[in-house]
């Protein structure tokens, strides 16, 4: 029994794993330390504590059957439905959202935490729909997807909603849902995020705006653009369904229908970007917009008058127009990765985190801190580590004999993944800020437990990837 657990037990995953975690209460403590001496050490003790228990859960969960909980899924989604309306009902305010509960000091964020909730019932929901039609199929795990990221997004937690998309969709694509249903709704989603920005780009980043934008600019222009793709749309559907029109006349359809569909829903998203709903709370009734569509236009805006949410969309392309507000952070970080150069400034030597201008230092910029203190070489080790990390999922995932737990390792990593390129890549500026922690790194009991929970599962999955049941 021994040796079955020591040559079954992944020691990789658990390496990478208390390296990266040990590194994050490293740079959180010197996150703290500034010129005037130690500011809150609470931080890495707390997460020192939490790391303790992650360790602990980790070796608990590896000594346990992940399968045993199957049966219980529906139940866990259920409780997380519940957990997430509760928070947004009695939850504590940070940072202008309502989505932590705790006592004191201590508080835990449950839609971190139910992220491992989601990938369960999801992974049991595709393993039981297996025989369903793939429409079907896919539009059902779509709902169950939504409901937990609308109830995130009215806390409201962009970022944090954000991760259940991409775990959907590519547990969806191991799963086997047709890849044409899953591109669909990836480009309506892109597409309508697009639109929806490009009105408001054109007119605060280029020196000199594009003319052809100026269509999605204008409520009237729009219309016409409506109009003409859904006419584009019903002409190829006819010819296909009535005069038998060859199969290019399908992908007509699928292209205009997601390009219609999105240009709908961006004029409404653009009104929740510029100003219909503001981070703590709804600004004026939805209704009053549905009655006055005209309104969802109104140009030309002032960079003050627009949400939060829409400037981090914009500002990673043209930090300087807010240089001392929303582009502030973005523009320090990229200071503090650029002036660690080859070797690093030294442990507790960042000048940047230590003077106090980069905020956020030690959660969502906590690799800024890293870089320039470690520099190039530092931070290329912490993103092998990562790799392995990825990499090791990957060959799980590839000789585990049971579905279900492919299902859910493969959830696991669409989380890490997500989580580790959007956040390191808003840092050096390729990617806008959202708001995602870097899991193991980044302080945060939550996001940290959350972490390492899936580690555990992963590994436990590894230690029974030869049994079917």
């Amino acid at each position: 029994m021994k040796s079955k657990f020591f040559n079954r037990f992944d020691f990789w995953i658990l390496l990478c794993v208390t390296v990266l975690t040990t590194a994050g209460i490293l740079f959180i403590y010197s996150a703290r330390f500034t010129s005037k001496g130690l500011i809150n050490p609470t931080q890495y003790i707390k997460q020192i504590i939490w790391a303790s228990v992650g360790l602990v859960l980790i070796f608990l969960i590896c000594l346990s059957d992940y399968k045993r909980l199957k049966r219980y899924t529906p139940y866990l989604y259920g409780f997380l439905i519940l957990i997430l309306i509760l928070t947004r009902i009695f939850g504590k305010r940070v940072n202008g959202a309502r989505s932590w509960i705790g006592i004191g000091g201590f508080g835990i964020q449950p839609s971190e935490i139910g992220k491992i909730f989601f990938i369960f019932f999801m992974a049991k929901f595709l393993e039981d729909s297996k025989n369903m039609k793939g429409f079907t199929r896919f539009l059902l795990g779509n709902i169950y997807m939504i409901i937990p990221m609308g109830l995130i997004l009215i806390q409201p937690d962009l970022g944090t909603a954000s991760v259940y998309f991409p775990i959907f969709l590519v547990m969806a694509f191991m799963a086997g849902v047709p890849v044409k249903y899953i591109l669909f709704e990836l480009m309506f989603f892109l597409l309508t995020i697009l639109f929806a920005i490009l009105p408001v780009y054109n007119q605060f980043i280029p020196e000199v705006p594009y003319t052809a934008i100026q269509v999605l600019s204008s409520f009237k222009l729009r219309v016409m653009l409506i109009l003409v793709t859904s006419a584009i749309t019903v002409i190829a559907v006819s010819v296909r369904t009535f005069f038998h029109g060859r199969k290019y006349f399908y992908w007509i359809t699928y292209v205009f229908l997601c390009i219609t569909g999105a240009l709908i829903l961006s004029m409404f998203m653009q009104k929740f970007l510029t100003g219909f709903m503001d981070p703590y709370g709804i600004e004026q009734s939805f209704g009053e917009v549905l009655l006055h569509p005209s309104k969802l236009l109104e140009f030309p805006l002032k960079w003050r008058n627009l949400s939060y949410q829409m400037k981090r969309l914009l500002i990673f392309m043209r930090p300087e127009i807010d240089i001392h507000g929303a582009g502030w952070n973005i523009y320090q970080s990229i200071i503090a990765i650029g002036s660690g150069g080859f070797w690093g400034r030294g442990f507790l030597q960042g000048t940047q985190s230590h003077n106090g201008w980069l905020p956020e230092q030690s959660t969502d910029f906590i690799f800024g801190i890293l870089s320039e203190e470690i520099g190039f070489v530092g931070g290329l080790i912490i993103i092998s580590l990562y790799m392995i990390l990825f990499f090791r999922i990957i060959h799980i995932i590839k000789n585990n004999q049971n579905v279900y737990g492919t299902y859910i390792a493969t959830g696991i990593l669409a989380m890490y993944a997500f989580h580790f390129f959007i956040n390191v890549g808003m840092l050096i500026g390729i990617m806008p800020i959202t708001g995602i922690p870097l899991l193991f790194l980044s302080y945060g009991g939550s996001s940290l437990l959350t972490a390492m929970i899936g580690a555990g599962i992963v590994m436990n999955i590894n230690y029974h990837k030869m049994e079917l049941h």
